[in-house]
């Protein structure tokens, strides 16, 4: 992939608006430019929907507990 970082950035909203109307127009004119962002947008929902749903399972009380033991100091 040879422009994952900036087509990242611009999944992730993260670009300015002069480089988003550049990329825009690229991909217009660039099938395999619109092909890796297609397979980047499909990578990021599978990632969102996978890690969504660890979020939503309960944390261990043995976590919990290390989490409490760790001194400010470790967390650094």
């Amino acid at each position: 992939m040879r422009n994952s970082k900036k087509l990242s950035a611009f999944l992730d909203g993260e670009l300015t608006d002069a480089e988003s109307r550049e990329l825009r127009k690229a991909l217009l004119n660039d099938a395999q430019l619109r092909a890796e962002l297609d397979q980047l947008s499909e990578a990021n929902a599978l990632a969102g929907h996978e890690f969504s749903a660890m979020l939503e399972l309960p944390v261990s009380a043995q976590l919990i507990s290390k989490i409490r033991q760790t001194s400010i100091a470790e967390k650094g």
